[in-house]
């Protein structure tokens, strides 16, 4: 190229490349701005109806990601398919195929910490992507016996046999309406009925034979033995020590539940959102998640009921450590904690009262004080959460982010508020698990089992 067309080139690349720019840059973030409100509003932020969501509450959001991945799963199965045996051999290579991410488990573990899915995300992906695994490995079942008629008892057809029924079995546990207690038996037996299915399964793609799904199922359980592998590991570095008071355990009774301390034989640097798995014989595994930002909003309003609150004190102290290091913009925290009972506070005594709770609708006679300033109170009544949370947005102060860890009817109302006063600078989190009150969770306490 001579002195021309370099020049040529140079002019039209000062043509073109802010073309470009403002083709994959501004125009995107221009139409963000405009649908963003009507996403959040009616996508992200807006729930299915209990009937259609079942046990695990969905957003539209999570309703569409799951119906397009049945979708794909099936046009997958059915384009250019042909006939019978060529859908067989599909459902089967995708049911393994989908092995790979069931293999990881519905909690948090050390491979799927930093994926900046919530514990609620991830057991909402396991759950629908077993259903879909199941409805492949159904049809696959049904051509082979209902259309190719050739089950044989050799390795091939017993494995296959033995595959379905434990498949068969974990569908017939998973709906269980008393899945609350009977938690460690349904969990049990469901990580029993995978390792028969892994067991059986493997056996049966090695009698067909089937390399490419062998191979599928190999990265399967070897996933699954390196999760299990670094949990025990884990497990074994957060629980067991050599110091005196290593294992040293108190457990307080309360008034309808067990408080359980453990010191730990490590400290760790526990984030805010982080959480952590405590089985009652006292090994701690954890912690797991990802920290929210909150300090780069003006005000945050947090909403907890129950044992909700936990997940909201660590925020409240790096709110206040950022805000005296000039590290946050937080300029108000409100916090509104909801109790049943008074009983349930002392379920809680080291939390601190860091915040205000200020009713609007309560009246002052029905009110009590706490600490030197007045800015934690106690009101007795109802809350109305739709108007407090409105009264609360109007006199806002910056970027607004609402963060809740509640109950579902507290939830619910929180999300219908928020959308309904929906702006660019409003946004809403769920911060953590809630686990729910302890009459959903255990049995009620007979007479010899009260403190």
């Amino acid at each position: 190229m001579n002195s021309v067309q370099w020049y040529s080139v140079a002019l039209g690349a000062l043509v073109a490349l802010p073309t470009l720019f403002l083709l994959t840059v501004m125009l995107p973030l221009h139409l963000y701005n405009h649908v963003n409100i009507p996403i959040r509003r009616y996508l992200i932020y807006a729930m299915v109806p209990r009937w259609l969501g079942g046990p695990n509450r969905l957003s539209r959001f999570q309703a569409v990601a799951i119906v397009c991945g049945m979708a794909a799963n099936w046009l997958c199965i059915m384009i250019t398919a042909d006939g019978a045996s060529d859908i067989r051999s599909r459902t089967g290579q995708l049911a393994t195929i989908h092995m790979i991410l069931l293999c990881l488990g519905s909690r948090m573990n050390l491979l799927t910490s930093y994926t900046y899915l919530s514990p609620h995300g991830q057991q909402i992906a396991h759950s629908w992507l077993g259903w879909i695994t199941i409805s492949n490995g159904v049809v696959h079942s049904i051509i082979v016996l209902g259309i190719e008629r050739r089950l044989q008892l050799d390795v091939v057809g017993i494995s296959g046999l033995v595959a379905g029924v434990a498949m068969l079995t974990m569908t017939l546990l998973s709906p269980l309406l008393s899945y609350a207690r009977t938690y460690e038996t349904t969990v049990n037996g469901h990580i029993a009925l995978g390792a028969c299915l892994l067991g059986s399964l493997w056996y049966h793609l090695y009698a067909v034979p089937f390399r490419e799904g062998l191979l599928y199922l190999n990265i399967a359980i070897g996933l699954l033995v390196i999760g299990y592998i670094s949990r025990f590991g884990h497990i074994w570095h957060r629980s067991c020590g050599t110091s005196p008071n290593a294992r040293l355990l108190s457990v307080r009774p309360l008034v309808d539940a067990i408080q359980i301390s453990i010191v730990v034989p490590r400290p760790w640097h526990f984030r805010a959102g982080q959480h952590i798995y405590l089985p009652v014989f006292g090994m701690v595994e954890g912690p797991f998640g990802t920290e929210r930002d909150l300090g780069s909003y003006g005000t945050v309003l947090m909403f907890a009921s129950g044992v909700g609150k936990a997940a909201q004190i660590p925020y409240i102290r790096r709110l206040l450590e950022g805000r005296s290091m000039s590290k946050a913009r937080t300029q108000s925290i409100v916090i509104y904690w909801k109790l049943d009972s008074e009983g349930e506070a002392q379920r809680s005594p080291h939390m601190p009262g860091a915040g205000n709770y200020n009713d609007p609708l309560t009246r002052p006679a029905s009110e009590e004080h706490f600490g030197e300033h007045d800015r934690v109170n106690r009101v007795f009544g109802d809350l109305d959460i739709k108007y407090t949370l409105s009264a609360e947005l109007d006199r806002r102060r910056g970027n607004t982010v609402v963060a809740v860890c509640a109950g579902p009817p507290m939830i619910d109302e929180v999300r219908s508020t928020v959308r309904g006063a929906l702006r660019q600078d409003i946004w809403l989190v769920e911060l953590g698990l809630w686990p729910g009150p302890s009459s959903d969770i255990l049995p009620p306490l007979g007479p010899r089992d009260r403190p």
